[in-house]
């Protein structure tokens, strides 16, 4: 039976004692929407999914709440 436990910040599993590095990662900028830090790729991470729309940098989770609040449009007959 494997042993682990979560890191309350970024969820990963690590081993007993192990300490998880998310702290020393630097966001390169945040959701313009959420303020949610937005990480590039390194060497043992791919990059956090952002957009940019109109100039704002968004999270994955804010795109479409964004798209839908700034660029609906309403087409009359």
């Amino acid at each position: 039976m494997a042993y682990y436990w979560t890191c309350p910040f970024c969820g990963a599993n690590l081993d007993p004692g192990e300490q998880c590095d998310c702290k020393k990662r630097k966001p390169k900028t945040h959701c313009f929407t959420c303020g949610m830090p937005l990480f590039p790729e390194n060497a043992l991470y791919d990059q956090d999914p952002a957009y940019e729309i109109d100039g704002h940098i968004l999270c994955e989770d804010c795109v479409d709440k964004y798209v839908r609040r700034n660029c609906f449009k309403v087409l009359r007959g």
